[in-house]
């Protein structure tokens, strides 16, 4: 009994593939000659007011120290966005920082970035700046997704158990003037450090130093009026919420896709096993002279093979497409950080980086 078209192995489509007393208190006492207390009194003041001023002399370490327990002065930062914060941050960033922090606290530097900020310190302030090291660091990749998705920690200024050290991502290192402007941004930091100015962080004296740096010539930034930096940064934002619309329904399709693709796998394991059956009571009954499967078993079981091509026919169309609209999304995320860059380098020059106002760049979609 033949059955074309059943006898052949079925083979199923492509797989697609966050104490003091009151004021007017007084005891009831003799009344005694104070002046011998009042001249020991006088003594003491005069030896703490000698002791304090020889603390302020000894110390940006030691004041360091005794304001922030020895805990590292880090700087979870964006697009380079280096601000110590206080000990008793414990945001997972900063915990993060910390403990990278700690274990590059004895690491030498890099000649080629040390070579730098030598050069930096010589050409903008006379070679005053303490010698420290300045290293690469692969981890600081893992700190930016802890502040936001998208987020680069590209530079890391640190004072830890009185050792002051800047940590730089080796990402930034094919570009020269990026890595320049990270390195600038963070020697602002040591320097406002160097001269006592620790809780200032990314305000008015940080960016007027920046801005004095910008203005010599150390870093590369972008001239442009205000309108144009308003300009660009409401196309930005605009854009920034298409892209997040956007990126919410390849996501909802992306799960819509997967489905389909595991109702059709399932369905093909169907189709096989109902073919194997089909052939194998086709052969017994070719082996027998008679008997197997009726033409309505064959009929039935050839339009389910139509049907289920139809089926992935019409998902790999939609594959397809989804792939193409993927590709078109990140097209347009990468025009989008490019002008997140430009926006960056404009707001940097002349003032410098105000990492705070900075932009975040977004990550591509995954096909």
């Amino acid at each position: 009994m033949g059955a074309p078209g059943i006898n052949k192995p079925f083979s199923p489509p492509r797989r697609p593939s966050s104490a003091d007393l009151p004021e007017n208190w007084r005891p009831r006492r003799p009344r005694r000659d104070w002046t011998p207390s009042l001249a020991i009194l006088a003594a003491i003041l005069v030896l703490v007011g000698w002791w304090r001023f020889k603390g302020f002399d000894a110390g940006p370490a030691r004041t360091l120290k005794d304001n922030s327990a020895g805990a590292a002065r880090l700087n979870p930062s964006s697009v380079i966005k280096s601000q110590a914060p206080s000990a008793e941050d414990s945001s997972p960033s900063t915990v993060r920082a910390r403990e990278i922090t700690s274990q590059d606290i004895d690491k030498p530097g890099d000649p080629y970035l040390e070579d730098e900020y030598r050069k930096i310190s010589e050409q903008y302030y006379e070679n005053k700046l303490p010698s420290i090291p300045v290293l690469w660091e692969d981890r600081l990749q893992e700190i930016g997704p802890l502040i936001a998705e998208g987020f680069i920690e590209k530079g890391l200024w640190t004072s830890q158990d009185n050792k002051e050290f800047i940590l730089l991502n080796p990402s930034i290192s094919p570009d020269v003037a990026d890595t320049r402007r990270v390195l600038c941004h963070e020697i602002v930091h040591e320097y406002m450090f160097s001269i006592g100015d620790r809780n200032e962080g990314h305000g008015p004296r940080f960016q007027a130093e920046l801005l004095r740096l910008s203005q010599a010539g150390a870093f590369e930034g972008i001239p442009a009026a205000e309108g144009e930096k308003a300009s660009l940064k409401a196309w930005i934002e605009a854009e920034s919420r298409r892209l997040e619309q956007e990126s919410r329904q390849l996501q909802n399709e992306r799960f819509e896709l997967d489905q389909s693709r595991a109702a059709i796998a399932s369905e093909a394991a169907d189709l096989n096993q109902q073919v194997h059956e089909l052939n194998q009571r086709i052969a017994a009954a070719n082996s027998q002279q008679g008997g197997g499967p009726s033409d309505a078993e064959i009929s039935t079981a050839n339009a389910r093979r139509r049907a289920h091509a139809q089926k992935a026919a019409a998902f790999d169309a939609r594959l397809a497409d989804f792939n193409a609209r993927i590709q078109s999304y990140n097209a347009a995320v990468g025009e989008f950080n490019r002008a997140v860059g430009r926006y960056n380098l404009m707001i940097a020059y002349p003032d410098g980086l105000d990492e705070e106002n900075a932009l975040h760049a977004k990550p591509p979609a995954e096909q």
